[in-house]
């Protein structure tokens, strides 16, 4: 009877939401063409945060190709690891900044999850 409920409920969700989220093969990242499809999603990670531009994410994927690059530097260099980071935009260079270097790092370094990133 359990299983019989089960299945019949993961049945009704796979038809809500158009697909199947529990399928035993989810899409793939395309790793033809040196992982650049790591590297969107990467980049994609990056923009989620408040202030953070395509060319500000592009910069710090230059200098921490990784989301484990970027964490180990956080744990070595502090709040201010990405801050001075610069980035190039039309006619002038900039720099990351301490508030977004300050709110990447209490997000990758986090322990708890009761921590408020803002």
């Amino acid at each position: 009877m359990l299983k019989a409920v089960a299945v019949s409920i993961d049945k009704n969700l796979d038809d809500d939401l158009g697909f199947c989220p529990w399928q035993r093969e989810p899409g793939r990242v395309n790793k033809a063409k040196g992982y650049q499809g790591l590297r969107t999603i990467w980049l994609t990670q990056l923009q989620l945060f408040h202030g953070v531009s395509l060319a500000k994410a592009e910069a710090i994927c230059k200098h921490y190709p990784s989301p484990k690059a970027l964490i180990e530097a956080f744990l070595l260099s502090g709040e201010a690891a990405i801050a001075n980071v610069p980035v190039k935009g039309p006619g002038k260079t900039a720099r990351i900044g301490p508030k977004i270097s300050s709110i990447m790092h209490k997000y990758f370094t986090a322990t708890s999850g009761d921590v408020l990133i803002s």
